[in-house]
């Protein structure tokens, strides 16, 4: 590597976002998978503890309903805040007006610095120190350092840690379906308390779901719910600081936990962990400007951070930086995030595909509601395999989300060559997506093809259309590599009769693949995106407004599908 300040990633990399403050909490968010922790101002309000796959759920109220519909919504909790602390005087003035200056995430060793300038209702200020880690070994753990120092403030100061465990978070309601409407609604009981050590279990109120949060402070003692201590801030420039350790599990009833970490033990965790990372997958370009090569290491270092170490859970849309898209999984996660893990870390590739295997049942049940009696349908956004979209025509509708998935399988292993995972899971999860497409496609007798009816792509602005290119090919792939798996069992002596099939559907399987219809524009000698899409007028782009942006949110998805327009690439 040429070059140790490209793993370097800070405030001034953002010029033209220093002031928007979502966008930075965001962008130096960490996480390991199991949780994440947004870069909020510590003495802000502000929620920001995510967990992979702590959702709450509610009833999906429809005007109108209709059978089959989506039953109940799925929000990842926006929990209690790792970073919150408070600050005042002995008058009770609190330093609750922060000032981000500067911010340095070192992605080799995932250790994030932060210096803010605190300032209370007498503009008297002092100069907060945070640097936090995230263990990406033992994913429980999350550690965080205070540095106060005197600026025009100097005397004793009264610290508080842990003072909103149990207060609601809401949130401004949008139209925006990207980002989470949702209202935190949680239950928190205490289960431990002694001396600098805390801990409380957090429930939600509909989905039944249940962490405990775990604290502990090297130097600071628990007061009522809170770790209080009072100190002093010389004007020598003197340095007081506080390390609290965090511990999210779904079982935390003592301290027992530290015996085998502290805050150096979590560092020292990350230097090996970031260590590995980056002598198997660090990319570099040759003489490129070095900004280049720090967005490519940023990126490769979300991929990590977002990577699930569980195979009960995939990758949210937004990893675990935020709530939108409210932490849902998507097919993105097969077809843009599992080729890189599959060949830079297949635990993380094998845990996504074994997350869809586990919701199996549920794609089973959801096929057959859709009026197939044999196979599987995954849900578009879902975090339990139910589907949580309430928007069917731009949502269950994109049933290449099955092909996404069985391309996923194949890809995986063709990289690993891992036959244990194709005997265990991935074969049934083949065999499943190409019984749904043989009965949910349609054999057009006078051409001699099979189509695809009432199907929406990639393209969320083009919904229920014949033939979408993309759903069509990606179909005839899944019906096609049935038979090559099937082959490549048989060749190694085991009998596809125990996954209850056997050769005629195999074989049917591969004459559906053959003669699958891929639409195509003699005109213009180009594939088509399906049967409908180069007919339709050409939206109006020299009319519209740039506020009008993205479309979505400014017209009726009616008005949008009856142009020739793509939110994004489909053929």
């Amino acid at each position: 590597m040429s070059d140790k300040s490209i793993f370097n990633l800070k405030l001034d990399f953002f010029p033209e976002k220093l002031h928007n403050i979502d966008f930075l909490e965001t962008i130096f968010s960490l996480s390991n998978g199991k949780f994440g922790v947004r870069m909020t101002s510590p003495v802000s309000d502000s929620n920001g503890t995510l967990i992979n796959g702590f959702f709450e759920s509610r009833k999906i109220i429809y005007g109108e309903t209709a059978f089959g519909y989506a039953k109940r919504s799925q929000t990842i909790v926006n929990l209690p805040n790792l970073r919150r602390i408070e600050i005042s005087d002995l008058e009770g003035l609190i330093f609750n007006r922060s000032k981000l200056i500067d911010v340095n995430l070192d992605m080799k060793t995932g250790i994030l610095n932060e210096l803010y300038l605190l300032e209370n209702s007498k503009n008297e200020t002092i100069k907060l120190n945070v640097k936090s880690v995230i263990n990406e070994y033992k994913t429980n753990y999350y550690a965080i350092k205070y540095d106060l120092e005197p600026e025009s403030y100097s005397g004793k100061v009264k610290i508080t840690k842990l003072n909103n465990m149990d207060k609601e978070y809401a949130r401004d309601i949008n139209m925006d379906p990207r980002k989470s409407n949702f209202t935190n609604k949680i239950r928190v009981k205490e289960i431990l308390k002694k001396d600098n050590f805390y801990s409380c279990n957090i429930q939600t109120s509909n989905s039944n779901k249940f962490v405990t949060y775990a604290f502990f402070c090297d130097n600071a003692k628990v007061l009522n719910k809170q770790f209080i201590d009072l100190s002093l801030i010389k004007s020598d420039n003197s340095i007081i600081y506080y390390n609290y350790i965090s511990n999210i599990n779904e079982n935390v009833n003592d301290y027992s936990f530290l015996n085998e970490i502290n805050f150096k033990k979590i560092i020292s965790d990350n230097r090996i962990y970031w260590e590995r990372v980056w002598n198997n997958s660090l990319l570099e370009f040759d003489n490129a400007q070095k900004n280049l090569n720090i967005a490519m290491i940023y990126n490769i270092f979300q991929l990590y951070q977002s990577g699930s170490r569980q195979n009960q859970l995939s990758i949210p849309a937004k990893g675990l930086s935020g709530d939108g898209y409210e932490g849902h999984y998507f097919w993105d996660t097969e077809m843009y995030l599992l080729p890189f893990f599959a060949l830079n870390d297949y635990k993380i590739a094998r845990n996504i595909l074994k997350y869809r295997y586990n919701i199996l049942n549920e794609a089973k049940r959801r096929a057959y509601t859709l009026g197939i009696s044999k196979g599987a349908l995954f849900t578009w956004r879902t975090i339990n395999g139910q589907e949580a979209s309430a928007y069917f025509p731009a949502g269950t509708a994109q049933y290449h989300i099955d092909a996404d998935i069985a391309y996923a399988v194949d890809f995986y292993y063709k990289c690993t060559e891992d036959i244990n995972f194709i005997v265990k899971y991935g074969f049934e999860l083949l065999l499943e997506t190409a019984r749904f497409w043989r009965e949910y496609g349609t054999i057009d007798k006078e051409s001699n093809t099979f189509k695809f009816l009432t199907v929406t792509g990639p393209d969320e602005y083009t919904a229920l259309v014949d033939n979408d290119y993309y759903t069509n090919v990606m179909a005839k792939y899944n019906l096609k590599i049935v038979k090559r798996y099937a082959l490549e069992l048989e060749r190694l002596g085991y009998d596809i009769t125990n996954y209850g099939t056997n050769w005629k559907e195999i074989e049917y399987f591969n004459y559906l693949s053959d003669i699958v219809y891929l639409p195509y524009n003699n005109k213009l000698k180009i594939s088509a995106q399906d049967d409908s899409f180069l007919s339709k007028p050409k939206w109006p782009f020299k009319d519209i407004p740039q506020k009008n942006y993205p479309l979505l949110l400014h017209y009726h998805p009616l008005t949008i599908y009856r142009y020739q327009v793509a939110k994004q690439p489909d053929v």
